[in-house]
């Protein structure tokens, strides 16, 4: 595998991983359970473009034939920055 494929597959782990902690607080923020300074709009914006983002990883996976689902489970360690793929 390619380097700049493992970087993709790194990269999309690591946006799924940051939407899926985006989207949990802003759940508990939701329900009174967290709060934040930061304007709710502001951080749901953010969420959209992850999204976003993340799709446009998804839809350039397949162009460069690298088989993202199989890494769905995969999780990073926040100290292992060197993923071997």
């Amino acid at each position: 595998m390619e380097d700049y494929q493992k970087r993709l597959i790194v990269e999309y782990i690591e946006i799924k991983e940051r939407l899926s902690r985006l989207s949990d607080f802003l759940d508990r923020v939701s329900d009174g359970e967290a709060f934040t300074d930061c304007p709710f709009e502001l951080l749901t914006e953010q969420e959209k473009i992850m999204k976003r983002y993340k799709n446009i990883l998804i839809n350039r996976s397949y162009y460069e034939h690298i088989p993202l689902y199989e890494y769905d489970s995969v999780k990073l360690d926040d100290n292992d920055i060197n993923v071997t793929i």
